[in-house]
């Protein structure tokens, strides 16, 4: 399904490109698993260089993994506390990074609910260097 200004010859042609891509030969007659991985106790921490060298932005993106998704016992609840979780710091997180340190372009905390986890995300797109 394809919504927005666009015609059903460009949906066709957004169909064929999308399952060149990810290489669909045929048909699937059902769906993969969705499955997350847990992460590793402690922290692992990756550095990719951006595609531009001259690009002066630079972005840290961190995801805490909690042990709460839609396949416990009781969602609903996990996700409440998540959400609470997000607008408890949510608006420090923006207002010492963003308004007070004047840090970034973007400074974000987002929550997102999994199968299996529930993921609390912090984003901050700066010109500082990211060990800042």
């Amino acid at each position: 399904m394809v919504l927005g200004n666009i015609t059903a010859e460009e949906s066709r042609s957004l169909s064929s490109k999308l399952a060149k891509g990810l290489r669909l030969e045929k048909t699937l007659l059902t769906l993969p698993e969705r499955a997350e991985a847990a992460l590793p106790d402690g922290q692992t921490l990756w550095t990719l260089d951006g595609s531009d060298p001259e690009d002066p932005n630079h972005a840290v993106f961190m995801r805490l993994q909690l042990p709460a998704g839609l396949e416990d016992p009781a969602p609903e609840q996990g996700e409440m506390l998540l959400r609470l979780l997000e607008k408890a710091l949510g608006a420090k997180f923006f207002d010492v990074l963003r308004t007070q340190q004047q840090l970034g372009y973007i400074v974000q905390m987002a929550s997102s609910i999994g199968m299996r986890f529930s993921y609390l995300i912090a984003v901050v797109q700066t010109e500082f260097p990211p060990d800042y």
